[in-house]
């Protein structure tokens, strides 16, 4: 009894597990692309700060060795001096002025820039 009736219910369950299982599929590959991407702003906002630590350590280093080389600063006291200079210095430089938007801007073009990346993260090309 009903058999063409109770068939229609079937149907329907069935096209909803095909309809749930295509979302599932949707939300897996999203997610991943989401993952991929925040590690590439991650990667690339480590490599910023990286890059901005090294130029205050090469600069305030330079200026260090002039200060020994033309002997205004006794070579006892210039790493002393130069470790707390380059600590105060950076941190004032964080605390405020521009530092915090320097590193994002370089962040941003590290991550824009694919001769960054060895290997891409990002193979479709697309934002999710």
């Amino acid at each position: 009894m009903g058999g063409a009736l109770s068939s229609i219910p079937d149907r329907m369950i069935s096209q909803q597990k095909i309809l749930q299982q295509d979302m599932m599929e949707k939300n897996i590959k999203n997610q991943i692309r989401f993952q991929d991407r925040m590690l590439r702003k991650q990667i690339a906002m480590q490599i910023a700060i990286t890059r901005e630590r090294t130029y205050w350590c090469i600069a305030l280093a330079t200026v260090g060795w002039i200060g020994v080389a033309v002997k205004k600063v006794p070579k006892m006291a210039a790493a002393p001096l130069s470790l707390f200079t380059l600590v105060t210095a950076y941190q004032a430089d964080l605390a405020f002025y521009t530092k915090a938007n320097r590193i994002k801007k370089m962040a941003e073009d590290i991550e824009n820039d694919p001769s960054y990346w060895f290997v891409p993260t990002d193979p479709a090309g697309g934002q999710p």
